[in-house]
């Protein structure tokens, strides 16, 4: 089902009229007028009632949705197309382009928005680097390895949750782990706490000096980070791991009794 038809019936009267005459224009018809003025208009026509699309955690609001609607209409692979497509984001406000980001799957040729989706991901508008980062499966089909982990970097120095970026164990890689490696080190000589997600994402990547790592936050007292550090050796298949695992049977049974996991952290710390 298109983005077109989830939300036309969430449109009423005249939000509906409003909304198809624009869409039929931007289909048999298109002009850069038209799309500014239905893009600009957006909210005012059809306001900012909270919807749900399909399986999609995100939220979303459906003059965010009408947006993306428009814009995908739009041929990137027309010279004309595109020139107002590059107009459009040169003026676009910060609400749309929360919105053109949060779609970004919605809309057609997808290489043609990585150039665009690189900007948002280094953008210093929490929301636009949100809309990118967060439930957005963009950044882990189409980022270089670099860029993916500048994303996820970003995050974690934002003090962000790591968890809502998709494709976060599927695109963790020897960079990235030298990286985390790194900003433990920078964090614990500021005498600041790990985030536990990072030794968890970990798991799949743990070399020795990691490890090392790892046996220091077994034996400090910060339960989060203590089961965090158990769950990342007990999914590693590395057999110094195992070793390292069995010096602490109590925190082991703690971690499998409670459920605790990197998407159950709070599991077993109370």
């Amino acid at each position: 089902m298109s983005l077109d038809e989830k939300i036309r019936p969430y449109l009423k009267g005249d939000e509906l009229i409003w909304y198809c005459e624009n869409h039929t224009k931007l289909v048999e018809q298109p002009d850069e007028k038209t799309l500014y003025l239905a893009i600009s208009f957006a909210t005012r026509k059809v306001g900012k009632a909270h919807i749900i699309l399909d399986d999609d955690p995100r939220d979303w609001t459906i003059d965010q949705a009408v947006r993306v609607a428009f814009l995908a209409i739009i041929n990137p692979q027309i010279d004309t197309h595109k020139c107002w497509i590059d107009r459009l984001w040169s003026t676009a406000d910060q609400n749309e382009l929360v919105a053109f980001y949060q779609g970004i799957d919605y809309l057609p040729e997808p290489l043609f928005w990585l150039d665009k989706a690189l900007f948002a991901a280094r953008s210093n508008m929490s929301s636009v680097f949100l809309a990118i980062a967060y439930q957005n499966k963009y950044p882990s089909v189409f980022f270089s390895e670099d860029a993916w982990n500048q994303l996820v970097l970003k995050a974690l120095c934002l003090n962000l949750s790591l968890l809502p970026i998709k494709g976060l164990m599927e695109r963790m890689n020897v960079k990235l782990r030298d990286i985390f490696y790194d900003n433990v080190l920078d964090q614990w000589a500021a005498n600041r706490a790990v985030n536990p997600e990072l030794w968890m994402c970990m798991s799949k990547h743990l070399d020795e000096k990691v490890l090392g790592l790892l046996a220091i936050v077994l034996e400090q007292k910060q339960l989060v980070e203590q089961l965090a550090a158990v769950w990342t050796l007990q999914n590693s298949n590395l057999e110094s791991a195992k070793k390292l695992l069995a010096s602490d049977e109590s925190l082991q049974t703690l971690v499998i009794e409670t459920g605790f996991s990197l998407y159950n952290i709070n599991k077993g710390v109370n």
